[in-house]
């Protein structure tokens, strides 16, 4: 599929309106229990029209992101531990098998529309990681330790996406990371929107 330059500002322009929405959910009466799947949904089947969500180099992208991953849940045990939070209770099993759903639509409009649009619109790649990164960081306002950690997140995806172009390897670790995160550091479930 040919993407315009226009095409490309407009994609760009409707991820930056989903993370509005997003962080209207924050200030306006919009449950997450029905914005998410909605936004899940619809950027899903645009996904699908655009072509899918690559899942090229899997085995080459998974290595580097796996050793960032393990040595971030280690960090993560320990800090849950120190701080009297980490648990292994049912419930952050079931988070681990759908976070990286959500996990999977977050990296495909950060990284596939946005990074790889700003990026064949000729911005540095530099440029690029540092303007994914904010985005990232951003739309988890207000809560800080969240802004930080996707603003970290966003500082080694968005290379790697840039490199090897996998969107999948890339969700299923924001999906466990950010699992882990809630419980673990924030001793908060990333589920209980849903209930």
């Amino acid at each position: 599929m040919t993407v315009t330059r226009t095409q490309r500002k407009a994609e760009i322009a409707a991820v930056l309106l989903t993370a509005a929405g997003h962080l209207s959910c924050h200030i306006l009466p919009i449950p997450r229990h029905v914005f998410i799947p909605v936004v899940v949904g619809l950027w899903g089947l645009y996904a699908v029209y655009r072509g899918g969500i690559s899942n090229r180099n899997f085995a080459a992208a998974w290595r580097p992101l796996a050793i960032f991953g393990v040595i971030s849940i280690v960090a993560m045990a320990a800090v849950g531990g120190i701080m009297g939070t980490f648990t292994l209770q049912w419930h952050l099993w079931v988070a681990l098998a759908v976070y990286p759903i959500w996990g999977v639509i977050q990296q495909y409009l950060v990284q596939d529309i946005v990074a790889r649009n700003l990026k064949d619109l000729n911005w540095n790649p530099m440029h690029v990681t540092l303007m994914t990164a904010a985005l990232f960081g951003l739309i988890h306002l207000p809560f800080g330790v969240l802004m930080a950690a996707t603003f970290v997140l966003g500082l080694v995806f968005t290379p790697h996406y840039l490199r090897y172009g996998n969107v999948p390897v890339l969700g299923l670790w924001h999906g466990w990371l950010g699992t882990f995160l809630y419980y673990w550091v924030l001793g908060r479930d990333p589920l209980a929107f849903l209930g």
